[in-house]
């Protein structure tokens, strides 16, 4: 319950809000073009851990699924999934300086979205709680693109739970991934999960067998 209460919080005040202040004038970033992206940074960044003030414990977060996908154009989006079943889907922009990445909504006034920090391979985003005069810090996490079942590596094994995913969708079934599972199989981003995805994954997988070397954002430009 504290995590939704804070998430609720984040929603209305800081986080996700465009009435928030700010230090930063948005309006001078220079957002990216095409392949100017810091590769670092390419990616889906999936919400795991939060910590609490004056506690030091990683505590694992279940009952709400938040989503970064910061992509290579310079656009990105975030999706935000409550155990309930209701989802928020924002499309944003992102930007980079140093380990500092600045979200904004897609308005011309670049209202800020939110700022995360990169550090231990990690993006943090530490949220100032008024009511408690507390600061907590929600830990993101990457996951590779084409990497179905998140065990670190692209392969025909991830290929084949894309497809079993497809056949189901195909058939009324319902899904049976996570949030997570569903944004890192969908290989060329639109928005559904089919036989197309598992081929770009199979390609890759190819390729990297084979001595590739490039990363999978890389791949499929």
């Amino acid at each position: 319950m504290k995590l939704r209460k804070l998430f609720a919080a984040a929603l209305s005040l800081a986080i996700f809000c465009t009435a928030a202040p700010t230090l930063i004038d948005y309006s001078t970033k220079n957002y990216l073009t095409a392949g100017a992206a810091d590769e670092r940074f390419i990616g889906i960044w999936d919400l795991t851990y939060v910590t609490y003030p004056d506690d030091q414990n990683l505590y694992p977060v279940e009952e709400i699924e938040n989503i970064f996908n910061l992509k290579k154009d310079g656009t990105a989006s975030s999706v935000l999934c409550w155990s309930d079943g209701a989802e928020r889907i924002d499309k944003l922009l992102w930007t980079s300086d140093d380990n500092n990445i600045y979200i904004t909504y897609t308005d011309d006034e670049r209202h800020p979205y939110a700022d995360l920090t990169f550090s231990d391979f990690e993006l943090l985003y530490d949220f100032y709680d008024e009511e408690d005069d507390s600061l907590s810090t929600f830990h993101y996490l990457k996951t590779s693109l084409g990497d179905t079942n998140l065990d670190e590596s692209i392969d025909a094994k991830d290929a084949s739970l894309i497809l079993v995913e497809y056949a189901t969708l195909s058939t009324g079934g319902d899904s049976t991934f996570t949030l997570n599972k569903r944004v890192v199989s969908d290989i060329n981003n639109d928005n559904n999960i089919d036989a197309k995805d598992a081929t770009m994954v199979l390609s890759y997988y190819t390729y990297i067998s084979t001595g590739g070397n490039k990363s999978i954002y890389q791949f499929i430009r």
